[in-house]
């Protein structure tokens, strides 16, 4: 299953809700409030969230509540792989690295809600945007075996990667300059448990970015 949260402002805070169908949203309980949002993922199941749903005594439409980011807000690092398609590289006009993908890490500045608006810099002229498929790191760890990635990956998620093209055109060495902007990092609305997917599965995992339908 997925589950998607949003938030819902009351006075100077907010209540999370959760919803499987973007649908029907559910309050969740003081107890799932305290908790990390990967935790509420990892041990959310349907019977879970009809009993959240009876402890709280009542359901909200989703027009009341703005997506919540699916990951944490402040401290959240957002690390992103750089020409790991050829084509896209060639496109670009530079080379793949042999050693490693060409990573890069965004400010925290860059990371809003699905569906919240994204502000395009009076820097650049021209500005793209790519659909990603996230993998959410759910521990800390460090100098991780490839082989045990499964270990620390908690969910997926879907992410709209913003790039001043032009910049990075003029210099490969700006890129965390070219995605760093306000808003260029828009996360959500789901998260799906890693756990749902085989490695096969994984692989075979498409994402598409779609303009004006």
């Amino acid at each position: 299953m997925s589950l998607i949260l949003a938030l819902k402002k009351y006075g100077s805070g907010f209540v999370k809700y959760a919803s499987e169908d973007g649908q029907t949203w559910v309050p969740l309980s003081d107890t799932y409030e305290s908790m990390p949002i990967l935790d509420i993922v990892r041990n959310a199941d349907k019977k879970e969230i009809k009993e959240i749903s009876n402890n709280n005594g009542f359901e909200i439409s989703s027009e009341f509540l703005k997506y919540a980011p699916t990951v944490a807000g402040d401290g959240c690092d957002i690390w992103g792989a750089g020409l790991n398609y050829r084509v896209h590289a060639n496109d670009l006009e530079v080379e793949q690295p042999n050693s490693g993908p060409g990573s890069y890490f965004r400010p925290n500045g860059c990371l809003i809600s699905n569906g919240d608006k994204i502000v395009l810099p009076a820097q650049s002229q021209r500005v793209t945007a790519e659909a990603e498929l996230g993998l959410v790191v759910g521990k800390k760890c460090k100098n991780v075996a490839k082989e045990d990635w499964r270990s620390v990956i908690s969910a997926v998620t879907t992410v709209l990667d913003m790039t001043a093209e032009d910049v990075i055109r003029e210099n490969p060495r700006y890129i965390p300059w070219a995605k760093g902007f306000d808003t260029f990092c828009s996360i959500g609305p789901a998260l799906v448990p890693l756990e749902r997917f085989t490695d096969d599965e994984i692989c075979q995992l498409r994402v598409s970015t779609i303009r004006n339908g």
